[in-house]
């Protein structure tokens, strides 16, 4: 406004609290607005308007209270102020603006707070929120800190993440084999071994958040829906069973927990502190929250999972469920790396090969494969339910959309690129079996061997026929648009020119009815009088 000098308001200094030496004292909230928490000081947030506001006016201040912060509210102040977020202050707001007509204004701070608001109310009513909580801190019982610095020589074996020197008889700092890719003696031939100390770690750490492990987090909404759903709703984890990723081939093991129990630390304890102020009773609460999180444990067994396993655990990564979703419904000797998503999925495949789950063919390079039983288990994990909500079935209508154009995509590319035309026919005729899967005209997938030919026949039928219909419509396509056009060329000509066209008119209908009757006598569409009615015969 001209004329009037306008002057940010500057936020003072945090006061100490005499109850709390080194914590800063923040202002309270009273009746919507803020209030210093004591003594007569002004605080920022604090509004004139407000009844008893403690502090008076300096002369200095009248040019920095041109923009007063005022504070939004309407009808979701309450509930803002119910779920723990903060009354945002609104700068170049008046305070002679009168909300009593109930409507909020639109700002970016309550935007971003009914943003969170939303997420949180899906995490609370999410059906794949689990209840079970994985300890992220275990311990081993018998480990002694001083042997830390135990480093082991070059030429000595030890482990590849601390570095200590190998110890068979000691529980924790012994070298273990590794089930995966350590069996039959390959395991002391590898350069790269792991104590089982650091196993433990290792599980442990990778288990207990979602970060680590590529995983969907808390507040996000993809878990959701169809087909990742069926990855959260099923728990396979515990804190004494627990499955991660050999930090040698990248696979799935299971590591078995033994002996746990709550770590009673003596040091940690808060029974000196009696200060009851909001600060303590929050930090003394957090600590016990952390304390009942620690744990210990007297040994640690590694071993294979079940396929199962492997799946649930596959499941939850990003980008995965889809994929298995794939898997289950292709041939499984022909799994098409572009039909499972070519380049954009890469990851993701080389993924579910490094767990297991899928094999790469070895003559082929684009190829993968999967045990016909594991893929039976797959498909009876992501099968679709009789009583399947709208909101599942449209995302698998919009899943099966996709599958369909990567799958033409991919016959387009082992036709043209690899120069297989058995390839492209596999696949489009693994289309037609996955569309009559999806509208309930066969058995569920995968189908047994009878059932494939079956199936085959039948789609090499149905193609005949849409050959062959399509054959007879170019022929009477050709007769119909070609005698339309030569009767209104000849009606536009006049009367000589009439009489020298008469020729090229006689030449054209013994051309259309060569046509006709080679297409009707052929020996290699003679069959089809059984199918096709001749409707005009030479």
């Amino acid at each position: 406004m001209p004329g009037r000098r306008i002057v940010r308001a500057r936020r003072p200094p945090p006061r100490q609290s005499s109850d709390l030496p080194g914590a800063i004292q923040t202002p309270r909230e009273v009746n919507g607005q803020r209030t210093p928490s004591a003594g007569g000081e002004r605080s920022p947030y604090q509004n004139d308007s407000v009844p008893g506001a403690a502090g008076a006016r300096d002369d200095d201040d009248e040019d920095e209270s041109a923009i007063r912060p005022t504070f939004i509210t309407g009808r979701g102040q309450r509930e803002r102020h119910q779920a723990g977020f903060p009354l945002v202050p609104q700068p170049g707001a008046d305070d002679d603006d009168d909300d009593s007509d109930g409507e909020d204004d639109i700002s970016p701070p309550r935007l971003f707070q009914e943003f969170l608001l939303e997420h949180m109310a899906m995490a609370r009513s999410s059906s794949r929120r689990t209840n079970s909580k994985l300890s992220s801190q275990i311990r081993p019982v018998d480990d002694d800190p001083e042997y830390e610095f135990d480093i082991a020589e070059e030429d000595e074996p030890r482990c590849s993440a601390c570095y200590r020197r190998d110890d068979p008889n000691h529980p924790w700092r012994r070298l273990v084999t590794l089930p995966c890719c350590g069996t039959d003696g390959r395991e002391e031939k590898s350069s790269t071994r792991f104590s089982a100390g650091c196993i433990l770690k290792l599980a442990v750490t990778k288990s207990s958040c979602s970060s680590e492990n590529n995983e969907y987090t808390s507040y996000e909404t993809e878990p959701d829906a169809f087909p990742v759903k069926r990855f959260y709703q099923k728990e396979v984890q515990n804190d004494k069973t627990r499955l991660f990723n050999c930090p040698r081939c990248r696979s799935v093991l299971l590591i078995k927990i033994k002996g746990l129990r709550p770590d009673d630390d003596d040091d940690d304890d808060d029974s000196d502190c009696e200060c009851m102020c909001e600060e303590c009773v929050s930090e003394r609460n957090r600590r016990a929250s952390l304390r009942a999180d620690k744990k210990t444990c007297k040994s640690i067994s590694l071993h294979l999972p079940s396929f199962r396993a492997k799946c649930l655990f596959a499941g939850r990564k990003r980008g995965v469920a889809a994929l298995l979703w794939r898997v289950s419904l292709l041939h499984h000797e022909f799994l098409s790396f572009e039909a499972l998503g070519g380049d954009s999925a890469h990851g993701e495949i080389l993924q579910l090969a490094s767990f297991g789950i899928i094999s790469r063919i070895k003559s082929k390079k684009s190829l993968y494969r999967i045990d016909k039983k594991n893929q039976a288990k797959v498909a009876k994990l992501l099968r679709m339910a009789e009583n399947a909500s709208e909101d599942d079935k449209m995302h698998e209508t919009r899943l099966l959309a996709d599958f369909c154009q990567d799958i033409v995509h991919a016959s387009w590319r082992h036709l043209v690129d690899e120069y297989r035309p058995d390839h492209s026919a596999r696949l489009l005729n693994r289309l037609c079996t996955i569309t009559l899967f999806h509208f309930g005209h066969i058995p569920s997938l995968p189908l047994s061997q009878v059932q494939e030919t079956a199936v085959t026949l039948l789609t090499a039928f149905l193609s005949t026929l849409v050959i062959q219909f399509v054959c007879v419509m170019a022929v009477y396509s050709v007769v119909f648009f070609g005698v339309g056009y030569g009767v209104c060329h000849l009606l536009k000509k006049s009367s000589k020119g009439k009489e020298d066209l008469w020729w090229q008119s006689f030449i054209a209908a013994f051309i259309i009815y060569k046509l006709n009757h080679w297409f009707y006598t052929s020996k290699y569409l003679s069959w089809s009088r059984f199918i096709i009615p001749v409707i005009v015969r030479p």
